[in-house]
């Protein structure tokens, strides 16, 4: 999945509104009690997908193939909605329409992020 978004080279240097970024292991109280497992991760980037709205926007990066981000020690999953904004409000903006939470709960579940390629 991954290579597949890769090879769509998605990510132009622009802010995206990241939905998730995840690693085997990590626990996330607010979504299950249990460690998420590569399979959830996946299952939870097709849901995105899925998504009539947006879901043709939503690519699956992995942390270090962007920018100054590095890769840890484990591949950290990060899933993303190519949106191509110019900056912070306009993700936002986009992240207030497509999403009930707000505040602190809105920025848990979509966060503007501004990538840079490599």
């Amino acid at each position: 999945m991954v290579l597949a978004d890769r090879a769509l080279r998605p990510v132009r240097g622009q802010w995206v509104a990241q939905l998730a970024s995840k690693f085997e292991g990590v626990v996330d109280t607010s979504q299950q009690s249990a460690p998420f497992t590569v399979p959830q991760i996946l299952d939870e980037v097709e849901l995105h997908r899925g998504n009539p709205e947006y879901g043709h926007l939503v690519r699956l990066i992995l942390q270090g193939d962007w920018g100054k981000s590095e890769a840890g020690s484990q591949p950290l999953w990060v899933t993303v909605v190519d949106l191509d904004y110019s900056n912070r409000e306009a993700v936002l903006a986009w992240c207030e329409d497509h999403f009930t939470q707000r505040g602190e709960d809105l920025l848990n579940v979509c966060y503007p992020r501004e990538l840079h390629l490599p």
